[in-house]
């Protein structure tokens, strides 16, 4: 079982799909006490850029968990159509934080917003992403 503050971690690869198609990625990390999983989801499509490889996580501190999704230490090149971060089992995500591929912090209500167990890209979203974190 998971630790109090242990984090579930895997290598994942993002790639265009062709024409646009969605990817999905997850991870399943145990609730303490045996109780029912957490399973983050990531939905996205991008188009053309290479194969890439992401680090999907989720983190338990407490009874609180965070699953984030990004590609360390370089920039992503990848031209994301949209994306879509949710928790399987329905919490509410209650706060959600994503980058463009330079760093620069995305605005919740213009590129990404909040809605129920998601967060996904909106309207104003440009099509650069680098990091998405969000937490129930």
């Amino acid at each position: 079982g998971l630790g109090e503050g242990d984090v579930r971690r895997g290598v994942v690869e993002v790639e265009a799909k062709g024409a646009g198609q969605a990817g999905r990625v997850r991870v399943v990390c145990a609730r303490g006490g045996g109780g029912a999983g957490v399973t983050c989801t990531f939905v996205y499509a991008v188009v053309g850029g290479p194969v890439e490889h992401w680090v999907l996580s989720i983190e338990r501190r407490g009874a609180s968990y965070t699953c984030s999704v990004e590609r360390p230490g370089q920039p992503s090149y990848l031209y994301f159509m949209h994306f879509k971060g949710s928790f399987e089992e329905g919490a509410k995500v209650t706060s959600a934080q994503a980058f463009d591929a330079k760093g620069e912090p995305l605005q919740e209500g213009t590129h990404f917003q909040i809605a129920g167990n998601t967060v996904k890209s909106i309207g104003g979203f440009k099509n650069a992403l680098s990091k998405l974190a969000f937490a129930q």
